[in-house]
């Protein structure tokens, strides 16, 4: 301890040298934790800071140096942020300097307490001097600057200052592809990271400068803590538009999904981050399916932790608020996730969880999905929540359930749940007006079944509903700010669960109303309906409708199941035509996919008159169909149609492949190899070569499959009588020896010799089976029906009040559309919110 008073009282003199050989001697002490620690304690700190402004450049340098040790230590840091501003000025005076300790040491103690000196560097312009400091041709006058920067730029001004320095971008940018050292090359990331944070102009400006590129070049590292940091940068950066085109641009964006898969979670989370972040921009929608984003996304659907999960279902409800990413979620069996995610405690999950099942709700051909897959069940059960607390879960599940609504066989689920419909009639007066507006639209949807509004009604929810739909507001009844119990008379409840149980369906039979809640259904999802089907379709629901309204009030179940029959009788018809006509187009799909799967033929030209044939049959076949549609053709006429396609198909197929197989031959017997072939049974060969290609022509217009592959049969046979056949073998062998040298002179990546003698004669033969196709047309058929009568009671007959309230609701179906659905940006907070804008990332141990 005496030596370090002792070198203390000398740098407090006045003699130079003196100086000099203390602080030396002071800056060598420091490399021991206990030597640092007695510097503290005898109040050598402030003497040290003071030599800052010495005049003598080495005692400035060792100043440093001394200080640089002393900030490794997290004791006493905060003693030394008030030389921050001295080191940055004598700093600033050396940046021009090429090899220079006073820089190395400046720089590495600024980065141990950069933490602390944000306001420092604010108030003396030190991102002027850190963007010289980042260009510098010391690395590790480089490496220490980044690594300042990475602790001081969470100050939301200084990372502005930073964008506003010329040059300074590209300077930290360029550090992405001039480092070597990985942890450096993290702390850039994290610069870049905390940079692209403020504004889209910052994202925007550090695109300019290759920043995008720069974080790429990381991808494939083994660093994972690199690799982290490079992405969420990247993720960050994609929030801007611009970036988002130059993603594309380079093809990026697969990298990003597929790093999704990748076992680090934080790696997956921050890759998820920036696919959602693209995915608030409806043209990066495209490029996101083309990589099969939906997979990896899916697939994390299943992990344990909850803030990868966060990230998960936000970019999931980000891009399924799109139609094209909604329809492929369904199609890759999203929905068997859906109840799972709704039985999650955490409550944000949760609530995103919700979010995304209205967001997918939003489309028509999701909805039975979701009560199929169990949702909707979870959904109905969180209307029982009253608190205020629970205000944002109901606002989005009463979003939902409104959107759910507009299905008609939700209709019905929702009327036989427990208390569902008693739950949104009591919802009305819930403190929140998006939940109020929301249930009183799921309710009005419920309400165009004319048994359900019987029930709204005796819960005495239909003034209250109209009310709302018609714009108007109702008072809450709230205690403290909760729904204050049941707000439904007793006797009411009870009289509704009676009304519902009789309005129940007996086994496993669909009401009236329901059937006609199907067909509506159909109409508005079934693409393959005509015009004039849909227009007959709505016909009939409209007559059946006028008589439920009036005669049918008084009908018993038997005349229910008659007039249900009726309209079946009617509609079926058209429904089967709709689905012979998706079967058409289905098999249209299937030959598509036949012919891509075939070999092409080794000619060229054959090739494309072959592909021209195909195309031909196709266009010729729609076009019939399409006559014969426009003239309301039935189910029969179609399926007939679609047989005489499959038919002409079967003829092209056979036809191919009498053609390749005659391709295949033709090629071995004309190759320059052919010398080795017998000149005899040459000849042999080439005459029923020519013999065959002669038939084809004659007969294309009127053999049938069976006569190609007859054909087809008769030339295998012929060749299969030259005895010197083996030397055709010898031919193709010799052929591949060619094509190999070939393909040896290219370099790697030629096909295999296998591959080509296949290609030659053997896979040709092992092709003459003929291909079929059977095309099919189905139609929908079910049983007949029961309806049942409600019980009479006292609340049957509607009181005065009641027709007061029928009244109203009858005035607001002419104002107010019969199905209303929640808007969209209920359902998703709005942009800013929803993408994923991590916080600044923040070393607190920046040591050097």
């Amino acid at each position: 301890m005496s030596d370090i008073v002792g070198y203390r009282d000398t740098i407090k003199s006045s003699d130079e040298r003196a100086i000099i050989h203390a602080i030396g001697l002071l800056f060598a002490a420091t490399n021991n934790d206990e030597k640092r620690k007695q510097i503290r304690d005898c109040g050598c700190v402030q003497s040290i800071i003071k030599l800052l402004d010495h005049s003598n450049s080495t005692i400035n340098e060792r100043a440093c140096g001394t200080l640089l040790n002393l900030a490794t230590d997290d004791e006493g840091r905060e003693d030394l942020v008030e030389a921050a501003d001295k080191v940055l000025k004598l700093i600033d005076t050396r940046t021009a300097s090429k090899s220079d300790d006073l820089l190395r040491y400046g720089t590495g103690f600024l980065l141990n307490i950069s933490t602390l000196v944000w306001e420092v560097i604010l108030k003396n312009n030190g991102e002027q001097v850190f963007a010289k400091l980042v260009a510098h041709e010391s690395e590790d006058v480089k490496i220490n600057a980044i690594g300042a920067i990475s602790g001081f730029v969470y100050s939301d001004q200084i990372a502005a200052n930073f964008m506003k320095v010329d040059g300074c971008y590209k300077n930290i940018v360029n550090l992405l592809t001039s480092l070597k050292d990985e942890d450096s090359l993290t702390r850039v990331a994290n610069v870049v990271w905390n940079l692209s944070i403020c504004t889209d102009e910052s994202r925007e400006s550090l695109c300019k400068v290759g920043a995008v590129e720069g974080l790429l070049s990381h991808m494939t590292t083994d660093n994972e803590t690199l690799l982290s940091s490079a992405i969420m940068a990247l993720a960050i950066l994609c929030k801007s538009e611009q970036v988002g085109d130059r993603v594309n641009k380079l093809k990026a964006t697969s990298t990003l999904v597929d790093l999704i898969y990748n076992q680090n979670q934080q790696v997956a989370k921050n890759a998820a981050s920036g696919v959602w972040n693209l995915s608030h921009h409806e043209k990066n929608i495209q490029q996101l399916l083309e990589a099969d984003v939906l997979d990896p996304l899916l697939k994390q659907l299943e992990t344990v932790d909850r803030d990868l999960m966060e990230v998960i279902l936000g970019a999931l409800i980000t891009l399924c608020s799109s139609k094209n990413p909604s329809t492929i979620f369904r199609d890759k069996q999203g929905f068997q996730h859906l109840e799972s995610l709704l039985s999650t405690s955490d409550e944000k999950n949760l609530l995103y969880a919700i979010i995304l099942s209205a967001v997918l709700a939003y489309e028509p051909l999701n909805q039975e999905q979701i009560r199929e897959c169990g949702a909707l069940s979870k959904l109905l059960s969180f209307l029982k929540k009253r608190s205020i607390q629970d205000a944002p879960i109901l606002e989005k599940t009463s979003g939902a359930i409104l959107n759910l609504t507009l299905c008609e066989s939700n209709k019905v689920f929702v009327r036989s749940a427990p208390d569902a419909i008693n739950d949104l009639v009591e919802l009305l007066r819930y403190d929140h007006p998006i939940v109020q507006q929301n249930v009183a639209g799921a309710l009005w949807n419920l309400a165009q079944n004319e048994s359900i509004k019987d029930v709204i009604r005796v819960l005495g929810g239909l003034s209250d509903m109209t009310t709302l739909v018609s714009g108007g507001q109702l008072k809450p009844r709230t205690l403290q700010g909760n729904l204050s119990g049941s707000i439904i008379d007793p006797d009411r409840k009870k009289e509704a669960s009676n009304l519902l149980e009789s309005n129940q369906p007996k086994v496993s039979s669909i009401p009236l109303e329901d059937y006609i809640g199907v067909l509506k259904d159909t109409l508005q999802n079934d693409e393959h309906l005509t015009d004039q089907e849909k227009k007959q379709i709505k016909h009939e629901i409209k007559n059946t409708i006028d008589w439920l309204t009036g005669d049918g009030l008084r009908a018993d179940p038997p005349t229910y199941d008659k007039k249900k029959n009726q309209l079946r009788a009617k509609v079926e018809p058209l429904l089967e035509a709709s689905n012979a006509r998706k079967d058409f187009e289905k098999m249209l799909g299937q030959l598509r996919s036949q012919l891509k799967s075939q070999p092409k033929l080794s000619n060229s030209a054959l090739e494309q008159t072959s592909q021209k044939e195909f195309e031909k049959i196709i266009q010729d076949a729609k076009s019939k169909l399409k006559n014969t549609s426009g003239n309301s053709a039935t189910a029969r006429q179609i399926q007939q149609e679609t047989s005489e396609l499959q038919q002409k198909m079967d003829d092209y197929f056979a036809k191919r492949n009498l053609q390749n197989f005659l391709s295949k031959i033709q090629s071995i017997s004309s190759s320059p190899s052919s010398q080795k072939i017998n000149p005899r049974d040459d000849a042999q060969l080439k005459h029923w070569c020519d013999q065959t290609e002669k038939w084809i022509k004659t007969n294309e217009d009127r053999a049938r499959a069976s006569d190609y592959e007859k054909m087809t049969k008769q030339l295998q046979s012929s060749i299969g009588s030259i005895k010197n056949l083996k030397h055709l073998a010898d031919a193709a062998n010799h052929a591949i020896g060619m094509r190999m040298k070939e393909y040896k002179r290219w370099g790697a990546g030629g096909p295999s010799k296998e591959f080509l003698y296949g290609s030659y004669l053997e896979q040709a033969q092992n092709r003459l089976s003929g291909l079929s196709m059977s095309g099919s047309a189905a139609g929908g058929t079910g049983a007949a029906k029961n309806y049942s009568v409600p019980s009479k009671s006292k609340y049957s007959v509607p009181s005065k009040q009641d027709e007061e309230d029928l009244k109203l609701f009858e005035m607001a179906k002419k104002k107010v559309s019969p199905n209303l659905q929640a808007k969209m940006s209920a359902l998703i907070e709005t942009k800013n919110q929803a993408k994923s804008s991590y916080g600044r990332v923040l070393e607190p141990n920046n040591r050097k």
